[in-house]
C-alpha cells in the first residue's frame, strides 16, 4: 500500500520502523560527536511523508530533528562541543514537505543545525544526494534515510555508489511481503508489464542462478535474509535487518548498510533493545492480551536462540584459533553483540572449555580477559586469541 492511500495517522508496523529508525539515529549522533573527529553529519531523508500525523504521532523528519535535539543536550551533558548537522528533508509530494517546514520553524533550532527542505522526485534527489556525499570530505559522515513509495526507484547501483566512500550508511524500508509473493509471477511472464519494476529490482539484486531467480525461497523472512546478504554487495559493506510484521504472513524490512563494523554493533544494538527476546524484528501483539505464560516462554525463547549462536560459534572455533577481532566480527555477522558473546565465553570458562591466550608473548591470559569490541578491529587493537579445548 502505497503512502498516499494510507490514513494520515501511524499504523503500528509504521510505528515499530519509525522506533528503530529513531533508536538507531540518536546512538549514530552520539557516537560521531563523542569522537570530535567530524565537523560535519548530513541526514538525510529521500521520502519524508508526514511530519506530525493526526494521532500526534511523529514522523521521520520529526523524529530525526528530535535526535539532533537530544544530541545537543547529550553534548551539554558530557562536556562535547556540538557538530554541525545538516538535515535534508525531501519528499515529491510538495504538501508534505511545507508542512514539515510550517512545524519546524516553531521549533526552537540549535546552531549547529542546518535544515534543507527539498520538492524533488526521487530519481532527481538519489541523484543530488549521490553527487554530495561522494565529494564529502574525510570529516564529514552521512546517513540516508530511504522510505519509498514500494521499490520502483530502489537499484543495487545506486546504493552501492551512496555507499562506496565508506563514510555513508543507509537505512532502506521495503514491502518484503508484496515483493516475495509476486517475484514469481513477475519473472515468470516477462511480458506482464505491471510487473516491469518488480523485474528490474530483482535482477538488479540477483545473478540468474540465485534461489530467488529460481522461486526457491519459501517465506517472507528467508526472502528478508536473502535480501541482507545481497545488500552487502559480497562483502563489500556489513548489511542487516529488522523484520517488521504488519499482520499475519505480511512482513515489511527495514535494511541497513554500513562500511564501519561500529555502525553494524550500535544497529543490533537497536535491534535488541526492541525485540529483547530475539533481536530479530518486530512482531504485531497478541490480539486476545498476554498470557500466562508469556514471560517463561520469551526466556526459552531467547536462551534457545543465544545458545543456537553458541552451537554456531563453537563450529567456528573448532576450526582453528581465533582472534578478538575475528570473534567480534563473527558475532556481528550472526546478528548478536558482544555481551551475548561474554556471556557464552564466561560459560566456556567455567566449564574448563576455553582457553584465552595474549597474542604478543603466547601466554595464557587471566579468566575474563576477552576485547571483544570494536577497538580488536583498529591497527594494534586485537590482543586475544581463543582456543576451543
Amino acid at each position: 500500500m502505497s503512502k498516499q492511500n494510507v490514513k494520515n495517522f501511524v499504523l503500528p508496523h509504521s510505528e515499530a520502523k519509525l522506533e528503530m529508525y529513531h533508536g538507531y539515529l540518536e546512538k549514530y549522533l552520539n557516537i560521531l560527536v563523542a569522537f570530535q573527529g567530524f565537523n560535519q553529519i548530513n541526514l538525510f531523508d529521500v521520502f519524508c511523508g508526514s511530519g506530525i500525523y493526526d494521532d500526534g504521532k511523529a514522523g521521520s523528519p520529526i523524529l530525526a530533528f528530535k535526535a539532533i535535539m537530544q544530541n545537543r543536550e547529550w553534548c551539554k551533558t558530557h562536556g562535547k562541543s556540538p557538530t554541525t548537522i545538516n538535515l535534508s528533508i525531501n519528499d515529491v509530494e510538495k504538501v508534505k514537505v511545507e508542512n514539515i517546514k510550517a512545524y519546524l520553524e516553531f521549533q526552537p533550532k540549535p546552531t549547529n543545525c542546518n535544515i534543507l527542505y527539498e520538492n524533488l522526485a526521487a530519481q532527481e534527489y538519489l541523484a543530488k544526494v549521490q553527487r554530495q556525499v561522494e565529494l564529502q570530505s574525510k570529516t564529514s559522515r552521512s546517513l540516508i534515510f530511504i522510505d519509498p513509495y514500494g521499490y520502483k526507484d530502489i537499484k543495487a547501483d545506486l546504493l552501492d555508489a551512496l555507499l562506496n566512500n565508506e563514510r555513508t550508511e543507509v537505512i532502506l524500508f521495503l514491502p518484503v511481503s508484496f515483493i516475495y509473493r509476486f517475484a514469481g509471477v513477475a519473472q515468470g511472464d516477462e511480458k506482464i508489464s505491471q510487473y516491469e519494476h518488480l523485474r528490474e529490482f530483482i535482477s538488479s539484486f540477483f545473478p540468474h542462478d540465485h534461489p530467488i531467480r529460481r522461486n526457491e525461497v519459501r517465506s517472507p523472512i528467508e526472502f528478508i535474509d536473502n535480501l541482507k546478504e545481497a545488500l552487502a554487495f559480497k562483502e563489500k559493506y556489513h548489511s542487516a535487518s529488522y523484520f517488521i510484521q504488519r499482520d499475519k504472513g505480511n512482513y515489511f524490512a527495514l535494511f541497513f548498510m554500513t562500511s564501519n563494523l561500529l555502525g553494524l554493533e550500535k544497529f543490533l544494538k537497536t535491534k535488541w533493545e526492541l525485540d529483547p527476546v530475539k533481536g530479530l524484528g518486530y512482531k504485531m501483539p497478541n490480539k486476545r492480551g498476554p498470557g500466562l505464560f508469556d514471560t517463561q516462554f520469551e526466556v526459552e525463547d531467547r536462551d534457545e536462540r543465544i545458545q543456537s549462536f553458541a552451537n554456531e560459534l563453537e563450529k567456528y572455533m573448532i576450526e582453528k584459533v581465533r582472534s578478538d577481532k575475528e570473534i567480534y566480527e563473527f558475532t556481528l555477522y550472526k546478528g548478536f553483540l558482544p555481551e551475548h558473546l561474554t556471556s557464552i565465553f564466561k560459560q566456556w570458562q567455567n566449564q574448563d572449555k576455553l582457553e584465552t591466550w595474549i597474542s604478543h608473548n603466547n601466554t595464557l591470559a587471566r579468566k575474563g580477559s576477552f576485547n571483544i569490541n570494536y577497538n580488536s578491529t583498529k591497527p594494534a587493537g586485537s590482543k586475544f586469541v581463543f582456543k576451543i579445548k
